[in-house]
């Protein structure tokens, strides 16, 4: 509504969640539903089930293909991850919401980026109750993730989405690896965005500053120690340092997984506005059996 859309005039919806209601064998289903009640039947659905990664995962993947250029692109995040929690700790950590984000794919220009899926030393620093299944592979789908051969067998492509396997445990509810995950995500999110950073800096020189990165909002603790080691990266490697604000969520939702992100990205658009027409980093990452990384670069043209 907001940018005068018809469901019509969507071309592509994208799903995502770590806790589907659908079965196994109809996963994606709640898309549908979701095109039908805007009146999108006409658009393409598609899953996006990074675990807290999979809305941006999706964002970027709308943004490479040849075949959505200059589309209409919904997408849709829902969790109820607060459902799973079994304690005031964990629920005041994670918690149920949605969000959604639409754009034009013309409205920015993608410079670089990927997503990575990569191992996950413990086999799962978070774990649940059983979510969903990943379906049969498609390798011939995979061609715009990185997938670490390790993990292969816990990543699928097909023609319904792209998914990663959650790690489960055989409890009522969810269990968390605190410390490790906190150290995990703090290594491997900040080694990420320092390698998308400096790839931008390879392309395009200091000229090009990127002076703001909005990431996953995991935890405080967690934020603090990644952008803490991504400044000594930057700082080492002489190039220019950059903003990777915490924002706060005047929605006042806990991590939400999937959700989180593009609530950051709303929450800071309101607060401060998003910096048309300059370069800035998008940085995401969950936690399945193997972790999805995304961290892309992109200059926007409209907000």
């Amino acid at each position: 509504e907001n940018l005068g859309w018809k469901g019509s005039s969507v071309d592509c919806i994208i799903v995502s969640t770590s806790t589907s209601p659908d079965p196994d064998d109809r996963l994606g289903e709640w898309g549908q539903e979701v095109a039908y009640r805007i009146g999108a039947t006409q658009a393409q659905v598609l899953c996006s089930y990074l675990a807290c990664d999979g809305a941006i995962g999706g964002w970027l993947y709308v943004l490479q293909r040849e075949d959505l250029k200059g589309a209409n692109v919904l997408i849709v995040a829902a969790e109820t991850l607060g459902f799973l929690a079994n304690n005031f700790k964990n629920r005041a950590i994670f918690g149920n919401g949605t969000s959604s984000m639409a754009l034009n794919t013309n409205c920015m220009e993608l410079l670089s980026g990927g997503t990575h899926i990569v191992p996950d030393p413990h086999n799962g620093v978070i774990c649940s109750p059983h979510t969903y299944t990943i379906p049969e592979n498609n390798p011939n789908l995979s061609k715009d993730f990185h997938i670490d051969p390790e993990v292969a067998n816990m990543v699928s492509c097909n023609e319904k989405g792209f998914f990663v396997e959650m790690a489960e445990n055989s409890e009522e509810y969810m269990t968390m690896l605190e410390s490790q995950t906190a150290k995990h995500f703090a290594k491997t999110g900040s080694q990420y965005m320092f390698a998308t950073l400096k790839d931008h800096y390879g392309l395009y020189g200091t000229k090009k500053p990127i002076r703001l990165a909005l990431t996953h909002h995991a935890s405080k603790g967690v934020h603090s120690l990644k952008v803490g080691r991504l400044l000594q990266f930057l700082e080492k490697a002489g190039l220019p340092a950059i903003k990777v604000p915490w924002v706060e969520d005047s929605l006042g939702m806990a991590n939400a997984s999937s959700c989180k992100t593009p609530a950051v990205i709303a929450d800071y658009n309101e607060q401060f506005g998003l910096p048309i027409g300059e370069v800035i980093n998008i940085t995401s990452y969950g936690a399945g059996r193997a972790t999805p990384f995304t961290s892309f670069n992109v200059r926007l043209k409209a907000a």
